[in-house]
């Protein structure tokens, strides 16, 4: 199953860079730029229907 993402007018990003060693986080501001091939997205916000979600927040994750 495909879903669709569409970002909300006011979407907020954020990057999570996480310590695979400590499990320590840092989290920043973001950008639809910072969604890549290989990272862990919580995508929050609603379905239009069951292929369709609005996006109102984007927590990009990566490992360290």
């Amino acid at each position: 199953m495909t879903v669709t993402v569409k970002y909300s007018e006011n979407c907020e990003f954020q990057v999570a860079k996480v310590d695979q060693v400590t499990g320590d986080a840092t989290v920043s501001e973001g950008t639809v730029s910072d969604v890549k091939k290989e990272p862990i997205l919580y995508i929050f916000g609603d379905f239009a229907d069951t292929y369709n979600l609005t996006a109102a927040k984007v927590i990009i994750v990566y490992y360290e």
